[in-house]
């Protein structure tokens, strides 16, 4: 099991390619196993951030 950080959330979804070869492996091998968490925090994060425009996050339609 791994607690996503929100930074590497955010990457994950949106630009893995910012992962390290050895963090993508990491998650590669929990991801089958519903292994993924992620805080509640890093929603909170994320939308104080996207209200206050500090984030080129976009939502999808």
């Amino acid at each position: 099991m791994i607690l996503l950080d929100t930074h590497v959330w955010l990457w994950l979804l949106h630009d893995p390619s910012q992962l390290s070869s050895q963090a993508q492996a990491a998650i590669d091998s929990e991801e089958p196993q519903s292994g993924l968490l992620v805080s509640a925090i890093s929603a909170w994060e994320i939308a104080i951030k996207f209200r206050r425009e500090k984030t080129n996050v976009t939502l999808a339609d």
